[in-house]
């Protein structure tokens, strides 16, 4: 019989919840049902995660690019270290696993940290014009909305009590 990491984890975690955690003396139970749902969180991770950093890191390439380019305009020697290149090339290729696509993110958010403090900065200079002061803002109100998304689609296995439904008027 061959199964896979889902149905491993489902079977330990159904192992803990109904045959350990009533044998268990009462000072470990609440411990082996916070393990039993951890493993239900991982499981609902791994589901949705390869697809998600993907997307995610593909959306921070797109604006980093974006954002660099519109920075240029105004001081072509602003001094914003990126690895555009390294990250676009890793991007075009399969990744050959999770913790490598993870790390990818990473390296990408760190990126987009720095492109951040550069618009910041950029958008304190008094002889910015408007024009170009509304686009660094809407550039950063894009990064903002970015990692709120990416926040909100961690909620359903980092939160302790299921997200709220936005859904709902």
């Amino acid at each position: 019989m061959t199964s896979d990491i889902f149905t491993n984890l489902e079977a330990i975690r159904h192992f803990l919840t109904e045959n350990l955690v009533d044998e268990a003396p009462a000072h470990l139970r609440s411990e082996i049902r916070a393990a039993a749902k951890l493993l239900k969180d991982i499981s609902a991770e791994m589901d949705v995660l390869p697809a998600l950093l993907f997307a995610e890191s593909r959306a921070m390439m797109a604006l980093a690019k974006n954002a660099i380019l519109a920075l240029e305009t105004v001081d072509v020697q602003i001094n914003i270290k990126t690895n555009m290149a390294e990250f676009e090339r890793q991007l075009a290729q399969p990744m050959g696993s999770l913790h490598g696509l993870l790390h990818l993110h990473e390296e990408m958010k760190l990126d987009a940290e720095a492109i951040i403090l550069a618009l910041q900065s950029a958008i304190l200079k008094p002889d910015l014009p408007d024009a170009l002061r509304q686009d660094f803002q809407q550039l950063l109100h894009r990064y903002y909305h970015h990692f709120g998304e990416q926040a909100d689609a961690r909620s359903m296995w980092q939160s302790v009590f299921p997200a709220p439904d936005r859904t709902e008027p």
